[in-house]
């Protein structure tokens, strides 16, 4: 019985890496010949290159697989069956990994979230229509929140939607600390597809500001926080988010 658990998983995990080697080398085999033939390819480093760092990850899962396999080549204790265990799913995560490089999920959905991620914040990527947008920028003037004269829609579209270091507009509110600190939770609450992070949003974008032109102090804010300041404006503040 031993022996055939043995012999069995050793022919179904070569099957596998011959497989996957036969698989990873096929394309990058081809990418050699035409470069070595001074031929284009269809190479795309952007989906190439993070391929390359999955087969990495996934044959060192593999290999690291073997190792405990052939430390524990029995099922004569609980310990040899946990470490067999452990051993298959190394193997199994691993051969996953390098596998799901050929799906539509790894191109279409994985990379560009990544890349997302990955990206130094300049911009809040903020997930709202020009309506809702409009809406929020007229409410915030209804209420008084933010400062008519210095804040335009063009302006107050910018600071939202565009790069900050393409622009030189800013948002002037009316607040004190505890209320930005609202207007942002609420701003990420109703939309939460965006990059928003409080430091960035209050401190490195330079571009939420108070009437007189100063930038609040993150520092500040965070501490208000942490002592339970509440909002002066809280339902007001409620109030323009629940008619957009």
């Amino acid at each position: 019985m031993k022996n055939i658990y043995i012999y069995s998983t050793y022919i179904i995990r070569s099957l596998v890496i011959i497989y996957l080697v036969l698989r990873i080398s096929k394309p990058y085999l081809r990418f050699y010949i035409a470069f070595m033939f001074n031929e284009k390819t269809d190479w795309n480093k952007n989906i190439e290159k993070p391929r390359l760092l999955f087969y990495q990850f996934g044959s060192f899962m593999i290999l690291i697989s073997f190792y405990k396999f052939s430390e524990n080549l029995g099922l004569d204790s609980i310990e040899d069956v946990i470490n067999n265990l452990a051993s298959w799913l190394l193997f199994i995560t691993g051969s996953v990994i390098c596998y799901s490089t050929w799906t539509k999920w790894f191109k279409k959905t994985f990379i560009p979230r990544a890349k997302a991620k990955l990206k130094q914040a300049n911009n809040f990527n903020l997930s709202i229509s020009e309506q809702q947008l409009k809406s929020l920028f007229n409410n915030l003037i209804k209420y008084d929140f933010i400062d008519e004269e210095k804040n335009s829609f063009a302006s107050f579209r910018n600071v939202f939607k565009e790069d900050w270091n393409n622009h030189d507009d800013s948002i002037y509110f009316k607040f004190k600390g505890p209320e930005v600190k609202e207007f942002y939770d609420l701003l990420d609450q109703n939309f939460p597809s965006n990059s928003l992070k409080l430091i960035n949003f209050i401190e490195k974008s330079k571009v939420i500001r108070k009437s007189n032109g100063e930038l609040y102090k993150y520092n500040t804010i965070t501490k208000a926080r942490n002592r339970g300041l509440e909002s002066k404006y809280s339902k007001e503040l409620k109030a323009v988010f629940s008619q957009l």
